[in-house]
């Protein structure tokens, strides 16, 4: 059997990389500083952490993002 286009899409989902993804370029886009993963894995995953426990709502996620110290200092 094959998988199609849902089936793909479940499991890049399922594989956590769709997260690490969404939360790189939410960073990149609101923090001005790209992510990248060889170097900040620690940091991504904790971002991950914070973003699947807000039910991966983009605003509550944008809004912690934006009351970190990273972000008050301008890294």
């Amino acid at each position: 059997g094959t998988i199609g286009p849902l089936g793909f899409g479940k499991m890049l989902v399922a594989s956590g990389k769709f997260d690490r993804c969404t939360v790189r370029r939410f960073y990149k886009r609101f923090m001005g500083f790209e992510l990248d993963p060889a170097k900040h894995k620690p940091y991504i995953s904790k971002l991950v952490k914070v973003y699947t426990a807000g039910g991966k709502k983009m605003k509550p996620f944008i809004q912690w993002m934006l009351n970190q110290p990273r972000f008050r200092k301008g890294h």
